[in-house]
């Protein structure tokens, strides 16, 4: 149940069938893909049953993880929809005692005479657990009509263009974030393209960059001949490769930072017809003159070549 549904409450926007993307909120890092196969429990505290990308619920089974544990989203059409968490009366009661104490001692540090004639903003559990689902509603009604419109803009690109073509250009969308902003920029401009041109947009093919062009002869923190300097020949030490330049810094003095601003001068812009290959290579002398931080990493110069 990939494709846009209803909006509709929020509690029920979630169905069995849903592509979802679970994310625990104890850590940013750790996420599950899969299929929704029940859902069960009340709003705030459901438990939601899901089948892993890639596993069969035959062989591997499904799992199990409560929806207050994990930040939801879920797939629909070309895009993927980030639900807010519902807040239970029990949160929303910690919520409240937590901001009233601090109220107190902010008052009891503010007005340390008459602390208990300060004012309190107190609200109920009730009234947070509400505005909190309003706001969460509302947020995802937002969300759903922006993916309402990606996905028509989407289907009208389907019916145009030719089976073959459109499902390159379904991978191609793959490659950019499944969000609104970034589908309706693509399915925008895919339909110009083709009504101009007759066809789909071809992949782009990009040239070689600088560094992989001329990698093997430099590397990072090397050195380095630079043939054309107005002072004659003189050895730098690569620090960065452009798109059509080379970063170098005249060597003589160690680098402490990478940060343009703490990088003392000279620093020149290179292009790779104005450097040559250094003959002496990484040699004793050039190593000892290598920032502190890399003498540091281990193994680091016994792996130069």
């Amino acid at each position: 149940m990939n494709e846009l549904i209803g909006s509709g409450p929020i509690e029920d926007y979630i169905r069995v069938g849903d592509h979802v993307r679970l994310q625990a909120k104890s850590s940013l890092n750790e996420s599950t893909t899969g299929t929704v196969l029940a859902i069960n429990g009340d709003p705030g505290y459901r438990e939601f049953v899901v089948v892993k990308d890639g596993q069969s619920l035959v062989k591997d089974g499904a799992f199990g993880i409560l929806e207050r544990d994990v930040v939801a989203t879920v797939e629909r059409g070309d895009c993927w929809i980030t639900l807010d968490s519902l807040l239970t009366i029990e949160q929303a009661t910690e919520k409240c005692d937590r901001s009233r104490k601090n109220q107190l001692r902010k008052n009891g540090k503010d007005f340390p005479l008459f602390p208990d004639q300060a004012v309190v903003r107190e609200q109920s559990p009730e009234e947070m657990v509400s505005r909190w689902r309003a706001s969460a509603q509302a947020d995802l009604e937002r969300q759903h009509a922006s993916v309402a419109t990606v996905n028509l803009i989407r289907d009208e690109a389907r019916l145009l263009i030719p089976p073959d073509q459109f499902q390159m250009l379904l991978g191609r969308r793959e490659v950019y974030p499944l969000s609104p902003e970034y589908g309706r920029s693509f399915w925008t401009r895919q339909l110009a393209y083709f009504r101009e041109h007759g066809h789909a947009e071809p992949k782009p093919r990009y040239p070689a960059s600088l560094k992989d062009r001329i990698l093997s002869e430099f590397a990072l923190d090397g050195p380095a001949i630079w043939t054309t300097s107005p002072c004659g020949t003189q050895r730098v030490r690569v620090l960065w490769f452009g798109s059509s330049a080379i970063m170098c810094r005249v060597a003589g003095v160690p680098i402490k930072d990478y940060d343009p601003i703490l990088i003392p001068k000279p620093i020149v812009w290179l292009q790779p017809e104005e450097i040559a290959k250094c003959p002496n290579g990484w040699d004793h002398e050039w190593q000892k003159s290598l920032p502190d931080y890399l003498k540091s990493l281990p193994g680091y110069l016994s792996d130069i070549p």
